[in-house]
């Protein structure tokens, strides 16, 4: 178990509560959290917060951008958008008008 202190952020492991909460003070029995983006103040059992709760750090992040946008080098207003495992196996695409490799806008 990760050890619970003080200005940690914690997100409940229930992705529809979606509820981060930052820990004020923590004693033997309880944690006393603040709801972050609002003053709302929770208390709860020690047992029970580790168990519902995940550190924010844990907490898989969002995948960023999942298409790439490739442009023309000559006409940067012509691009289109593809992904790193099509660019990794075939190579970048070539623009039509002017038969050159585009690159990563």
């Amino acid at each position: 178990m990760t050890e619970v202190a003080a200005g940690q952020v914690w997100r409940d492991k229930d992705k529809r509560r979606n509820t981060a909460v930052r820990i004020e003070s923590v004693n033997p029995l309880e944690v006393t959290a603040r709801v972050v983006g609002t003053t709302e103040v929770r208390t709860y059992g020690l047992a029970r917060f580790a168990h519902r709760w995940k550190m924010s750090s844990d907490v898989r992040k969002k995948q960023g951008v999942y298409m790439l946008k490739m442009a023309c080098n000559q006409d940067p207003t012509y691009f289109l958008r593809m992904t790193q495992t099509k660019i990794d196996n075939w190579g970048a695409p070539l623009c039509p008008c002017h038969h050159e490799a585009m690159i990563e806008a």
